[in-house]
């Protein structure tokens, strides 16, 4: 109902009291609509800052604000820091030292079963001149990731050590004790095997190669410049 449909009905006395009543209404509207919406904004901004607070206490690490009281200062999070740091390239250097380590003893054990697999094929064949032989395959023998041993022929073919070496007496008979030619001046002509060169003979003269071969094998050097003469 509307104030002015009261006016013809009422005294004056009557209507200015009603009056005074509509506008106390009104105001205590407004007020409680003040009430509400000022209620609805510290909603809003408490959460905001609820939402802030649990964001710091996570980049604290902490859980609850009363464990803020247990956190270092500043500079003793940063020596925390500095410890942590040290620590960590301590562990870097512990674990390439670890792994350098476990590189030379596989690569020993890989070239220990190499040397044992070399020798128990070459046993199988009486050459003339193993040292040479076995110079020769065992540039040809590689270790695969797995740990097998792969003998590789000059035209790419894989096969085992074995019959890698059995391929090599094959193609060379001349260098069988069998064969009639038991000079150990002979070189090995690989016909699909490959080709095994003395370097201290007159046709294959190479002093490169003859460095190396003394460096790191003194006994095939020494037989070699022997069947050289």
């Amino acid at each position: 109902m509307e104030l002015d449909d009261l006016r013809e009905k009422l005294s004056e006395s009557e209507f200015n009291f009603v009056k005074s009543g509509f506008a106390d209404r009104d105001k205590f509207r407004n007020q409680v609509k003040e009430a509400r919406d000022e209620a609805i904004e510290h909603r809003h901004k408490f959460k905001e800052q609820k939402g802030t607070v649990t964001n710091l206490l996570e980049k604290l690490g902490v859980e609850s604000i009363d464990d803020i009281d247990n956190l270092p200062d500043a500079k003793g999070q940063a020596d925390q820091v500095k410890q942590l740091e040290i620590k960590l390239k301590r562990m870097q250097s512990d674990m390439k030292t670890q792994d350098d380590e476990y590189k030379k003893l596989s690569d020993k054990h890989q070239g220990a079963m190499k040397n044992i697999a070399l020798k128990k094929a070459l046993s199988a064949h009486e050459f003339n001149n193993p040292a040479v032989v076995e110079s020769f395959i065992n540039q040809r023998v590689s270790v695969e990731e797995d740990g097998d041993l792969i003998y590789t022929t000059d035209d790419g073919q894989v096969l085992s050590i074995d019959d890698g070496v059995s391929l090599f007496a094959k193609n060379n008979q001349d260098q069988l004790k069998h064969a009639g030619n038991g000079g150990s001046g002979n070189n090995p002509a690989a016909r699909g095997g490959g080709t095994v060169n003395n370097p201290w003979a007159k046709d294959h003269f190479n002093l490169t190669e003859q460095s190396k071969i003394a460096k790191e094998n003194p006994e095939m050097a020494k037989q070699l410049m022997e069947a050289a003469t």
